[in-house]
């Protein structure tokens, strides 16, 4: 007993072109990419970094040989994913640290975490 394949189906195909219900309108301006109280909040972020490392130019983390010391970034310990601030806050709930220690930071939180380096939101806040 042979069975002959089943029948292939064609794929779905329109028989009138797709027509828009109201024509595109360039004149439109695009979203922004930041509310404009969070563009404030940033300015004033970028000064606090500004003089931050104004004021603290050695690697406060300094996690391995592979440190550079120069800093460049500064840390949040509680991020602001859970819960961190961007601006404001006490001195202690920032890290100024370089970009080798940064990256290790962040990829290693568990680690981060003992070191003192990173808080997790459930802990609460040490002050």
């Amino acid at each position: 007993m042979t069975t002959t394949p089943p029948e292939r189906r064609r794929g779905l195909t329109r028989r009138t072109p797709l027509r828009a219900k109201t024509p595109w309108r360039p004149d439109r301006t695009p979203l922004r990419p930041r509310s404009k109280k969070t563009a404030r909040l940033y300015l004033e972020r970028r000064a606090l970094v500004a003089r931050m490392l104004d004021e603290h130019r050695i690697c406060e983390a300094q996690w391995d040989d592979g440190c550079t010391v120069r800093t460049v970034d500064v840390h949040e310990i509680l991020p602001r994913s859970q819960g961190g601030r961007i601006v404001g806050g006490s001195r202690s709930e920032y890290l100024v640290v370089c970009r080798h220690c940064h990256d290790r930071i962040e990829t290693h939180p568990t680690e981060a975490h003992e070191r003192g380096f990173r808080r997790w939101s459930w802990e609460g806040n040490p002050e």
